[in-house]
């Protein structure tokens, strides 16, 4: 078997050596790039060029190793970021219109499981784009910071919840 093979593991996570990343994010970021220049010929100048930068610097900024990946949490964190993301901006479109629905803006300390690191500011980043909350600071002991429109919500249960089905995706704390 070459090295630019991948499967599953025996744990049933999804292994991808290092020189197969380099490809599939080439693949990825050039189709990426299709969708952003609507698929012009001309735009390939650039765009093969920028998606091959983009995959080089993606895989030198990533830990190198393989990538563990568990495929159905992945379909799992997929369905509840894109629900969960759809009933928060109706939350929140709902409160901006409507003035008996208060907004109570402020900030909420998190817990977070993930060390800081890649993996947390994956986490972070997939927070940040949930409507009503917002990630702005860590504190020095380590806890995440929120900025929320209603700190009356269960903004740090829903992080927890995001975190929890992240870490289920990347095989940090198995199925809990």
């Amino acid at each position: 078997m070459s090295g630019f093979s991948a499967g599953f593991g025996i744990d049933g996570a999804w292994i991808v050596p290092a020189n197969r990343r380099m490809v599939m994010r080439s693949v990825f970021f050039a189709a990426l790039w299709v969708v952003l220049d609507g698929g012009k010929v001309a735009g390939w100048i650039v765009g093969v060029p920028a998606a091959v930068l983009a995959a080089w610097l993606s895989v030198r900024l990533w830990p190198t190793g393989v990538v563990r990946l568990r495929v159905g949490g992945l379909v799992e964190l997929a369905w509840y970021f894109v629900s969960n993301s759809v009933v928060a901006g109706v939350d929140v479109a709902v409160r901006a219109f409507h003035p008996r629905l208060p907004l109570r803006p402020g900030f909420v300390e998190v817990d977070c499981v993930l060390l800081r690191g890649v993996r947390r500011d994956g986490l972070l980043a997939l927070g940040s784009l949930l409507p009503g909350s917002l990630p702005v600071a860590e504190t020095a002991e380590g806890r995440v910071v929120l900025h929320c429109l209603d700190t009356d919500q269960p903004t740090a249960e829903q992080m927890l919840e995001l975190e929890r089905r992240l870490c289920r995706v990347l095989g940090e704390m198995g199925d809990a």
